[in-house]
């Protein structure tokens, strides 16, 4: 193979540039240089996240008492509401 293969080197830009346009860089690039969307993403994602984390903790409390009253505790939404976060998330591969 010829390093100046011409038609070679302008077939792989021609195969690099429709693998690029595949992957959205384009639009990627646009996000990523636009701080205002960004902080608005990022700010909803927080809040998301704030509030599945408070409803599977409200939902984890409430088994657990709920367990507590019967007078028969459960012992593993004990060891669950015990756990730390990390071990958790990790547990439940992050759902």
């Amino acid at each position: 193979m010829n390093p100046f293969d011409f038609d070679f080197i302008l077939r792989r830009f021609e195969h690099l540039a429709q693998r690029l346009e595949l992957m959205h860089l384009e639009a990627y690039l646009r996000y990523v240089h636009d701080w205002r969307k960004r902080l608005f993403f990022d700010f909803l994602s927080g809040i998301a996240r704030g509030v599945g984390f408070s409803l599977g903790f409200s939902v984890l409390g409430a088994l657990l008492r709920r367990s507590i009253k019967r007078g028969k505790p459960d012992l593993n939404i004990l060891f669950q509401y015990n756990m730390p976060l990390r071990a958790l998330a990790k547990m439940t591969n992050g759902a």
